[in-house]
């Protein structure tokens, strides 16, 4: 097996949150969590599902905030990202279909009567793929700066999509791209430090990430999400930062003339990661929702 360092900041995230693993049809994944998985059941189980490029440890603060409340959480890394690898070394149908069926196998696994999903950015579009296909066990959604709709995205991501190219590109990104990546993330400069670009650095050189992303970028196809949202009935929250500049704000009228039961909350003096810059202003508001 690949092992790849860990700096200090991840090291201390899976001491909070040891690491599982849990085994689908194409998947080994990596969850993180303080339940204990494998001998509590749990009648409501929040499961989070982070943003492209990235790992659960984005998840920290939000994790902290919601296991002081007492509410068991759990945070997965998505296919190739992070420790979730494919179980064929030379995997590569990272597309909506083979990603919410692996995901719906592993929500059948867990030990929870009703999940409320929470999907930020990549995460969100496949929180949405699978609430449109396998709604049965699903209780509530939160969609953090979502994809799922038919848009470009940022350049730096619609490069990837070009075939060749966008594999060369995936060879050539170096720390302080991931820098220039999360100074656009955040409103808040103060939360992008070196140890968190370095961290995030060696995660993005283990074995399948680089691989991951370009294929994510060349087969995920969110027209086939957006054609499916009149369709998901699960109440839904849509917390979006007022100053994104990865998923603009226009993208939210479009969410709410589509969807049924979904009610915005929108986040001033926050970028693309509301969950982590700015979860204080937000948090008392959504806590009921949990119970």
């Amino acid at each position: 097996m690949f092992i790849f360092s860990m700096t200090s900041l991840a090291e201390s995230f899976t001491a909070k949150y040891p690491r599982h693993f849990y085994s689908t049809k194409d998947f080994q994944w990596a969850t993180y969590s303080s339940a204990n998985l494998n001998e509590d059941h749990h009648a409501n189980l929040l499961l989070l599902l982070h943003g492209g490029g990235l790992w659960s440890a984005n998840f920290e603060i939000m994790m902290d905030a919601l296991t002081s409340e007492g509410i068991p959480v759990v945070a997965i890394d998505l296919p190739g990202h992070g420790w979730t690898w494919p179980r064929q070394k030379d995997f590569h149908r990272y597309d909506l279909e083979v990603m919410g069926n692996n995901l719906f196998q592993l929500l059948q696994a867990l030990p929870a009567e009703r999940i409320h999903l929470v999907g930020h950015s990549w995460g969100g579009g496949l929180a949405l793929q699978v609430a449109s296909l396998h709604p049965s066990k699903l209780g509530q959604l939160t969609l953090i700066s979502s994809s799922g709709l038919d848009v470009k995205e940022t350049w730096e991501w619609e490069i990837l999509k070009i075939p060749v190219l966008g594999r060369w590109m995936t060879g050539l990104i170096r720390p302080y791209m991931f820098r220039k990546s999360l100074d656009k993330s955040y409103y808040h400069s103060d939360f992008v430090t070196d140890q968190h670009v370095e961290t995030y650095y060696q995660v993005y050189r283990g074995p399948y990430l680089r691989r991951a992303l370009y294929e994510y970028s060349r087969r995920i196809h969110w027209k086939t999400v957006e054609e499916k949202l009149p369709s998901i009935t699960i109440p839904t929250l849509m917390v979006w930062g007022k100053q994104d500049t990865y998923a603009p704000l226009d993208q939210v009228p479009r969410f709410l003339n589509s969807m049924p039961r979904v009610r915005p909350l929108l986040v001033d003096g926050c970028s693309h990661m509301a969950h982590e810059e700015c979860l204080s202003s937000w948090f008392q508001s959504w806590l009921p929702l949990l119970r």
